[in-house]
């Protein structure tokens, strides 16, 4: 008889950015909105992962990375960082091909289709 064994949480660095009182939401290939992040390097920080994914997908340079807490979904263990960031949204591909098809700066009124860690994510803050 064979173990059974829990399947392996992929890590991602979340950045939470915060502005006027409404959270920066980007919209990947699919029609669901999420936090800007992705996955950590080998050898990277968690706080460089999340600051480096911040600027790849929509422009923004972290000025303060600040560790909030882990959140675990079904396949990602999201590392979540609260970030203020200068700049302007800038939106395009990612220098890894991956498309960020738009964002939104979200104040949680307007009923959106987004991930259920973004729920999740905002209510722990």
């Amino acid at each position: 008889m064979t173990a059974l064994t829990e399947p392996q949480l992929r890590d991602r660095a979340t950045a939470v950015v915060i502005r006027d009182g409404k959270v920066l939401l980007v919209l990947g290939s699919g029609p669901v909105y999420m936090m800007p992040g992705g996955g950590i390097e080998p050898g990277e920080s968690p706080a460089s992962a999340a600051a480096r994914e911040l600027f790849e997908e929509t422009g923004l340079t972290a000025t303060q990375t600040d560790y909030l807490f882990v959140v675990e979904t079904a396949i990602n263990r999201h590392h979540v960082f609260l970030i203020d960031a200068h700049g302007e949204v800038d939106i395009g591909s990612t220098p890894d091909g991956e498309t960020i098809g738009g964002f939104l700066w979200w104040d949680r009124q307007e009923n959106i289709e987004a991930f259920g860690h973004v729920e999740t994510i905002l209510e722990r803050l």
